[in-house]
């Protein structure tokens, strides 16, 4: 099995001329400005944030000739699924040690404040899915703007 060497959510990822991977601000927190007399964001409702979710996975021996494909998905503080979620290949090439994954998610689903999870599967394909193997919290809150 593939050894997860990074799993972050990011506003950014850059790669430079050489093929290596930078991150631009790790994304922790989100806060929200709402106004003072009005009400919270609703369930469905999304930030307008661009944001990139990074996996960096390194390969192994037991890996040659097997097909792996890696699964992201957002949970509110709930524990209930959001709309943010992705499932890709990790295609292997014979020559390289590792391979890298990087996902574009635009907006950020609001409605609640608190800890949002984000959770990545490993599994072969054409097996089923297990536990999750990583999880990257994110923590939504929302601040009040005064008069």
């Amino acid at each position: 099995m593939p050894k997860l060497l990074l799993f972050a959510a990011c506003e950014k990822v850059l790669i430079d001329q050489q093929n290596n991977a930078s991150l631009i601000s790790l994304l922790q927190e989100v806060k929200v400005q709402v106004p003072e007399a009005g009400p919270l964001p609703a369930q469905g409702t999304a930030a307008a944030l661009k944001w990139d979710v990074l996996t960096l996975w390194l390969k192994t021996d037991d890996d040659i000739g097997k097909h792996y494909e890696q699964r992201i998905e957002l949970f509110n503080p709930e524990d209930h699924s959001t709309d943010v979620s992705g499932t890709a290949p990790i295609p292997f090439e014979p020559q390289k040690t590792g391979h890298r994954l990087t996902a574009t998610i635009v907006g950020f689903p609001l409605g609640w404040s608190g800890r949002y999870t984000l959770k990545l599967w490993l599994y072969e394909s054409g097996h089923q899915m297990q536990a999750p193997i990583a999880e990257y919290p994110i923590v939504v809150s929302y601040e009040v703007l005064k008069k």
